[in-house]
């Protein structure tokens, strides 16, 4: 009787596991969805919008000015999350 106890705590906990898996999966998926990423180098210009602001495909996020285009960049301070610019591609954070 143990046995079979123990088999069906098994059964289930793999069961559960394997449910757990398929959502992390599936968030991951979802994930890249929230994903924002520069089209190349560059410095990051104005940010139109702010933390809780309602955006779409079409919203403008932020500019990114070229490196080395000319002009003078002045860096203030920025009240709200944390922005970073890298190399193209790689996500701001």
């Amino acid at each position: 009787m143990d046995f079979d106890n123990a088999q069906t705590n098994y059964d289930s906990a793999v069961a559960q596991l394997k449910s757990l898996e398929q959502q992390v999966q599936q968030q991951k998926v979802e994930l890249r969805y929230y994903r924002v990423s520069a089209p190349m180098d560059g410095i990051v210009g104005d940010i139109p919008v702010r933390v809780g602001d309602r955006v779409t495909v079409s919203t403008l996020l932020t500019t990114v000015d070229e490196r080395g285009a000319g002009g003078v960049f002045v860096c203030t301070g920025f009240a709200g999350e944390g922005v970073a610019a890298g190399p193209a591609g790689e996500t701001a954070g």
